[in-house]
């Protein structure tokens, strides 16, 4: 978010739209980073639950969560209510900086 408010601050007091477009950037790399961590610990989640179960055998200490990949699919945690209120409020002001600087240019 501080990266994000750079590129924002920088776009608010600079009108051109390439800033503002490099701001997308980090943006995406930072969800898709926390995509990444949120999917790990809903992994760790079911391998927890299945832990818990007596009646699935699970080997011990394991951390293994391979078996559950395909029940965690990386397109249902990006767009998880969590990440699009959070990462996609931020592209979306930032597209307004691109939008109000090509705006800006083409009146010039």
């Amino acid at each position: 978010m501080t990266v994000a408010g750079v590129f924002f601050g920088i776009s608010a007091n600079n009108p051109g739209w390439k800033i503002a477009a490099a701001g997308i950037i980090p943006i995406m790399g930072f969800w898709l980073l926390d995509s990444y961590f949120l999917r790990q610990e809903r992994l760790f989640r079911r391998l927890y639950d299945d832990v818990r179960r007596p009646a699935i055998p699970v080997e011990l200490f394991s951390m293994n969560v391979q078996p559950y990949h395909r029940t965690v699919p990386w397109c249902a945690v990006i767009r998880s209510h969590t990440m699009v209120n959070f990462y996609g409020t931020l592209a979306l002001v930032d597209i307004a900086f691109i939008v109000s600087g090509i705006i800006r240019v083409t009146r010039t």
